[in-house]
């Protein structure tokens, strides 16, 4: 037999792989100066071997399915069959070996023979736990891959950290982002003409003090044109700075302090050119410096060092009373916080803020309204005042300022002080402070400038809006002092778009004078208010309902038009399309406030490990609810207007669990890193490269909310997940990052990997940073009445269908964002998959089964369904088609409202540019209908099969994959197909030496195999390659949207392949079925139909 060999570069080396015609033969890697064979061939079993070896050291395959021979004698063999069967993860010894394999009285043998092994990997030697003792194995190798079959697949926060600092991503003392950066006096400075030379070690005596200092800031010239890229990426280590770092290359500088016997090191990475970095001195336990030490990795001079005062609201830093005036009493800092003496009439003023939001965090007005303040009252002080001016009122007055009651107490307490409804709430704050009265202590533990809801004037409430029998039907009540004679009631339909609380650019739907809309017989909340009925609203508007819009409803009086409450949608939604998917869990509840718990929602405790604790009570009780209590029952007025708010940073779902949100819920993502069990990554990207789009999402931070390899899980209720969104006052303009990235932890609302049986329902996803959710290799999933809007950041998709989820029903969703609505992919290998998920290698990575229904997409500049094909290089192109999407009754506003993204980054062409235009993984069985789209519906240059709508998009005109061989391996990609009760009934074969699609046991049912076309008016003819059994198989062409038959011819050709023509005439542009079937009849168990090529062209009448 002939001999095929194929290499493969791997973290331990190069592999090769021979094989014969039938089977891998051996799998060993090169000596260390051995170099690969030139000119050498490959064959099928050589490419299934390496690419299964990929799958391996990416963690995604722990057992392999190509077919090798042993070719050992009968003893190795028989042991070799015995190390086979030792499960991935796990080690035994060589005594427990020969026991297994008959031999425990030989374990000497019994070793000579697993060191004889052929074939590296596949018989998994290195999981023998003394392997390192055999004769010519490499001690170091099989630790590695033991350590590699050991290592998590995913991370999550209980063992994220330690793969950070192996990473090198532990938590970093260099300080990026907007501050105010003082940078005080010289403490130390370089002699000119004095170079440090890499690989060398300076120490220099030096005498300075940091106390009441953040850090310092080193400056320096790094003599270095460029620096190369950093080959750590290839191993995933990364450092918390956002660039790759394997202590093999790139420019570091580290910097020791020492006094007596204590030492504080620190380092950072070095730009060619000047450099000016800042080092906060928190894990620093001296402040009297007597010896400084410098080592670097390139050539640096000009070296100088200054005191440096960073300006933090969060107080992250020390120094923050450098940047404070405080009068009336005594200002000290202590623990991270501001210790505020009072001693009667007391003042406490922020520093001037510039007038810009690139070099520091401040309050653009009236986007940002609030100033929210976190602080502990064990003072006399009854009452606050926040005075503030800005650039366009520059002076303090009372009129602008605004009063909060303090409340005496021993734990830190969150105030909110809304300036929407003063006059100079407009321009950038300039300066604030705080003036209050007594005697004690006020400590301040941090502040932030928020957007909250405004203080507007309103006329009533929403009680209820209902859908039924083609109407709507509003129910609510109006505040007697509104209603005056003449009084009337218009709704109004509107979408997130229109973000005015004004009734102008919104479509009037209803307009009724209240005397004819008040209802007897309906309650109010409170006795001043008047019940009232808006009915005979259209359901429909033009091709869709009303179900994606939302409404808003004014009464106008005297001239003046006021809001009814707030915003309100049809309610009843689950009338018009049921959960497909649903389940049932335990009736066993706990409340997260409760004790043992604890948790607070008081916007200024860490609630993670509360909360973190009553999801794992439920786990463990086999399932059940945790439920976190809303404003329904609250007396707080300041709660009841802004919610009870959790603030978490991480929180793992488990199985047969339900997180339900009551309404006034929130989930409040902390912006303080201390809060996080890991170290998150600040900034919207990391650099990794030669890789696109890095979001610290993907590569760097986990999920608010995380599940993984789970089942029955739920999310519900009226609540709100709220992201951070510091530093997003510019807004979010594309294209573009906002300037507040770098201030901001990116991380992923909802990331779900490897889950079944989910239900998102009912709650909002706000101010969200980037992607809202992410469900990655998930499956029989419910995401119903989801609003997703007020985004804060660039890269705003949706719903993200990745890694092979399926059967995943989308009904009555809202999005406002800034990128793709529904992401629907195939993607094989992403480099991105670091943290929470990964590429799922070797397994199913396309999207299918999907159903999309009465939801509103607004995807700005992206695809509000976006149909991402990235699947190339998986060597079977079946398993990464997009196929089975359904989408209709949406509103899709987007510059393309059906698109693709269709280039793989990750496949082809080097460096990425989206220029290819055929590499793209297929798409199959489409029906985009009875939606409303504003926008260019286009998925060019895909050619997509049975692909139906009514946007413009159609099918390919010709045959795809026509000879099952589009990929490496042979599949039956863009084919559809019938199969009867047989699994394997249709199939890809090898028959008389060539690739086909095979039908066959026809006595258990109709088979079919065919693809959807579209054809324009005119004659055409089909030509099939096809082999029969003896009864024979159909040639048919079939008009999808009628289900007529256009053509059909029966066939025979029992001993060989016969080329057969079908011709038919369309009188219109036709979307058709054209191919291959067989009846169920009574043949034999050998009879097939084998099709191995078809084509189509058009022909003269």
């Amino acid at each position: 037999m002939n001999r095929f060999k194929e290499y493969l570069t791997v973290p331990f080396g190069v592999v090769e792989a021979e094989a014969d015609e039938e089977a891998v033969l051996s799998i060993r890697l090169l000596r260390k100066g051995e170099a690969p064979e030139e000119d050498c061939e490959s064959n099928l079993y050589t490419g299934l071997c390496l690419q299964q070896l990929k799958e391996f050291f990416a963690g995604d395959r722990k057992a392999f399915s190509f077919p090798y021979r042993l070719t050992g004698t009968d003893f190795q063999n028989g042991v070799w069959e015995e190390i086979a069967k030792i499960p991935y993860g796990e080690t035994i010894s060589c005594k427990e070996l020969a026991e297994r394999a008959g031999s425990s009285q030989n374990i000497a043998a019994v070793s000579q023979a697993a060191a004889a092994n052929r074939l590296l990997f596949c018989i998994p030697v290195h999981r023998i736990s003394d392997s390192a003792l055999l004769p010519g194995f490499d001690g170091n190798l099989m630790a590695e891959l033991q350590k590699l079959e050991k290592k998590p697949t995913i991370f999550t926060k209980y063992n994220y950290y330690e793969e950070q600092l192996r990473r090198g991503m532990g938590r970093s003392n260099k300080i990026t982002g907007r501050f105010l950066y003082d940078v005080g006096e010289a403490l130390f400075e370089l002699e000119e003409e004095l170079v440090l030379n890499a690989g060398k070690t300076y120490t220099f005596p030096v005498s300075f003090d940091l106390s009441g200092c953040s850090g310092f800031a080193l400056e320096g010239i790094c003599d270095l044109e460029s620096i190369p890229d950093d080959p750590a990426f290839q191993t995933g280590a990364y450092t918390a700075e956002g660039s790759v770092f394997s202590g093999a290359s790139g420019a570091r500088a580290i910097v020791t302090l020492r006094r007596d016997s204590n030492r504080f090191t620190t380092a950072a990475s070095l730009s060619p050119g000047t450099n000016m970095l800042y080092f906060d001195i928190n894990e620093m336990s001296f402040s009297r410096v007597s010896e400084l030490s410098v080592s670097v990795t390139a050539p640096l001079r000009s070296l100088k060092l200054f005191k440096l005062n960073v300006l933090d609201n969060y107080f992250r830093y020390r120094g923050q009373e450098h940047f404070y005036t405080f009068s009336g009493g005594m200002l000290s800092e202590e623990s991270y916080t501001l210790r505020c003496k009072l001693s009667g009439a007391c003042e406490l003023e922020s520093p001037v803020f510039p007038d810009t939001s690139k070099s520091v965090y401040n309050m653009r007005m009236p986007r940002r309204n609030t100033v929210f303040i976190v602080l502990k009252n064990l003072s006399t002080a009854a009452r606050l005042r926040l005075y503030y001016r800005t650039t366009l009122h520059p002076e303090y007055c009372e009129e602008n300022s605004v009063e909060a009651e303090l409340i005496r107490s021993p734990e830190f307490k969150a105030y909110y002080f809304n300036l929407s409804a003063t006059p100079g709430c407009e321009g950038r704050l300039l300066q604030f402070k705080l003036s209050l009265s007594g005697s004690g202590d006020l400590i301040l533990r941090e502040y932030s400038f928020e957007e909250e809801k405004p203080f507007l004037e309103n006329a009533g409430e929403i009680r209820s809006c209902i859908a039924q029998d083609e109407e709507i039907t509003i129910k609510g009540c109006i505040s007697k002092r509104y209603a005056e004679a003449g009084s009337v009631i218009s709704v109004y339909a509107t979408t997130m778009r229109e973000e005015s609380s004004r009734p102008e650019g919104k479509e009037c739907v209803a307009s009724v004078p209240l005397r004819h809309a008040a209802s007897e017989g309906q309650e109010c909340a409170a006795e001043d208010q008047i019940p009232f009925t808006v009915e005979h609203i259209p359901l429909r508007s033009g091709p869709i309902t009303r179900l994606p819009y939302q409404f808003a409803a004014y009464l106008t009086a005297n001239g003046r038009t006021i809001p009814l409450g707030e915003r309100f949608y049809i309610e009843n939604y689950m009338d018009f399309d049921s959960n497909p998917y649903q389940f049932l869990l335990p009736s066993y509840q706990v409340c997260a406030t409760d004790a043992p718990y604890g948790a607070k929602g008081d916007a200024c405790t860490d609630d993670t490990d509360a909360i973190q604790s009553a999801i794992d009570t439920v786990w463990k009780q086999g399932g059940g609810t945790v439920i976190l209590p809303g404003t329904e029952e609250e007396e707080n007025e300041q709660t009841k207007f802004y919610g009870r708010r959790y603030r978490i940073t991480n929180l793992l779902l488990r199985s047969r669990v339900e997180l339900h949100f009551e309404k006034g819920a929130v989930l409040w993502q902390s912006p303080v890193y201390r809060d996080y069990k890991y170290a998150p990554v600040y900034g919207h990207d990391m650099a990794v490269p030669n890789v696109n789009w890095t979001h610290c999402l993907h590569v760097a931070n986990l999920p608010t909310i995380q599940c993984a390899n789970s089942e029955y899980v739920k999310i519900t209720g009226f609540g709100k997940i709220r992201s951070v969104d510091t530093g997003a006052e510019e807004g979010v303009q594309m294209p573009g990052y906002s300037t507040g990235c770098p201030d901001r932890i990116h991380q992923i609302p909802i990331g779900f990997y490897e889950t079944k049986r989910i239900e998102l329902r009912d709650f909002e996803l706000v101010r969200t940073n980037n992607y809202h959710i992410g469900l990655y290799g998930c499956a029989y999933v419910y995401a119903a009445n989801l609003k997703l809007h007020e985004v804060r950041c660039v890269s705003g998709d949706g719903f993200g269908l990745s890694k092979g989820s399926h059967h995943v029903a989308l009904n009555r969703n809202f999005l406002q964002s800034n990128d793709d609505g529904v992401v629907l992919s195939g993607c094989y290998f992403d480099p991105r998959g670091l943290v929470w998920w990964k590429s799922r290698l070797g397994k199913h990575g396309g999207t299918r089964h999907v159903r999309i229904a009465h939801s509103y997409l607004n995807s700005g500049g992206g695809k509000a369904l976006a149909f991402i094909t990235w699947g190339t290089s998986d060597p079977n192109y079946e398993y990464q088609e997009i196929s089975d999407i359904t989408a209709y009754d949406n509103y899709l506003i987007s510059t393309n409202p059906v698109g693709a993204w269709p280039d793989n980054p990750y496949n082809g062409k080097a460096p990425f540019d989206n220029s290819e235009t055929d590499d793209y993984s297929p798409v199959k069985s489409v029906r985009i209908f009875n939606n409303k789209y504003e926008g260019n519906c286009t998925i060019a240059p895909i050619r997509a099969t049975d692909f139906l709508s009514d946007c413009g998009i159609c099918s390919a005109d010709d045959f795809q994959n026509r000879d099952f061989c589009i990929s490496r391996q042979p599949n039956l990609s863009n084919w559809s197909y019938k199969k009867n009760k047989k699994r394997d009934s249709v199939s890809v074969r090898r028959i008389g030496g060539k690739i086909c699609g095979v039908m066959q046991y026809f006595k258990e049912g109709d088979t079919s195999l065919y693809q959807g076309l579209h054809l324009l008016a005119g004659a055409h003819k089909c030509t099939f390659e096809v082999m029969t059994g003896a009864t024979g198989a159909y040639l048919f062409v079939q008009n999808i949207r009628t289900g007529e038959i256009l053509a059909e011819r029966h066939i025979i050709s029992p001993e060989a392949f016969q080329s057969f023509e079908l011709k038919f005439m369309l009188s219109e542009d036709s979307d058709l079925y054209l191919g291959v079937r067989h009846p169920a009849d009574m043949t034999s168990e050998e009879d097939f139909t084998a099709l191995q090529k078809a084509s189509m062209e058009s022909v003269e009448r």
